[in-house]
């Protein structure tokens, strides 16, 4: 399926901890400095977006206003620390927003009253995620806001006005989830010149996650490639995990015995991480990763038999992840470092 480049022998897994008196904690990225984003519950029991820095210990909670009834969410950060997320204000539910450690926050949604989600960055500080347009129904566009800056880009989809970008490379491609005017979704690969249809593995809908762009062998010659989920033939809402490069759409599969899964990150290597599933609906989870082998439980390469590893979002180059799982039957933020 792809080319090996690593020996999988197995990972320490580490409790990224949450807020004081808190409960649980949730890791949704990994930069190449190790460096995680996400969210956590305070003693109140508010989730509240997060940064963490594994190598030394240190977490912090990001500055976003606190608005009773509302929560705030770190979803990705790219390899200066800039994490972007969404957060309530004073006049809307949610608004885009950018922030590093000793930076101040960023309000991407501005004034505006319209609902604004950030899901993904690039190094170059470009934001991409969902802008809302209130209405009956509402109408719900992938945008960018180049250079974390706030003025917006509406990116055109497929006419459904039903999208989302969740992640955006550094050369100037993007990847999500665009809706047609029968609201069947379809994953999406922006290539800076039009929007193109990834397909399905025979069901109607698809959903682009996470992608890779590699220059090889040399600048001037670029592959893509896209991970996501698809509904399969006669799999209603159920999805099993994709690889999309060359115009092709590959069924990653699931575990032995087990019903669906779903792919969440890739890093240079074409290592791939996300979740598999025991039924339809959904039923018990397990993390896992896909790599030239096949499909492997990360519960299997992990020793401490505390930990329950229910979900793999993220993977950086050098091959760590994050993700979500249960340490004595706590829910926690997970990082496993081979």
């Amino acid at each position: 399926m792809f080319a090996a480049f690593f020996l999988l022998t197995g990972y320490t897994v580490r409790d990224l901890g949450t807020l004081p008196g808190g409960g649980a904690s949730v890791a949704l990225a990994i930069n190449n400095r190790g460096n995680v984003a996400g969210y956590a519950f305070n003693a109140a029991g508010v989730q509240r977006a997060m940064w963490w820095k594994p190598s030394s210990g240190v977490y912090l909670e990001i500055p976003t206003p606190v608005i009773p009834g509302s929560i705030t969410h770190a979803a990705d950060l790219n390899d200066f620390d800039v994490v972007v997320g969404r957060m309530g204000t004073s006049i809307s539910p949610s608004h885009a927003f950018a922030w590093c450690p000793g930076c101040s926050l960023l309000d991407l949604g501005t004034t505006s009253t319209h609902e604004s989600r950030a899901f993904g960055i690039n190094n170059a500080n470009d934001v991409v995620g969902q802008w809302v347009t209130p209405g009956t129904p509402p109408l719900v566009d992938a945008v960018k806001w180049p250079g974390a800056s706030t003025t917006r880009v509406l990116m055109s989809g497929f006419g459904g006005r039903l999208d989302w970008c969740d992640a955006i490379s550094d050369i100037p491609r993007a990847v999500g989830t665009s809706a047609n005017l029968s609201r069947i979704r379809r994953a999406i690969l922006w290539d800076g010149k039009k929007a193109l249809n990834l397909g399905t593995l025979g069901g109607a809908n698809s959903f682009g996650r996470a992608f890779i762009v590699r220059a090889w062998p040399d600048p001037y010659f670029t592959q893509t490639f896209v991970v996501g989920e698809s509904e399969f033939p006669g799999g209603g809402f159920d999805t099993r995990a994709f690889l999309w490069t060359a115009w092709m759409m590959t069924d990653l599969g699931t575990l032995p015995g087990w019903y669906g899964s779903r792919a969440y990150g890739i890093n240079k290597d074409l290592q791939i991480v996300g979740q598999a599933y025991d039924s339809p609906g959904g039923g018990n989870h397990r993390a896992v990763l896909w790599d030239s082998t096949g499909i492997h439980d990360l519960n299997d390469l992990i020793s401490d038999p505390d930990w329950l590893l229910g979900v793999a979002y993220d993977i950086n180059d050098a091959g760590q992840i994050v993700g979500h799982g249960t340490h004595k039957g706590t829910p926690r933020a997970f990082l496993l470092e081979p």
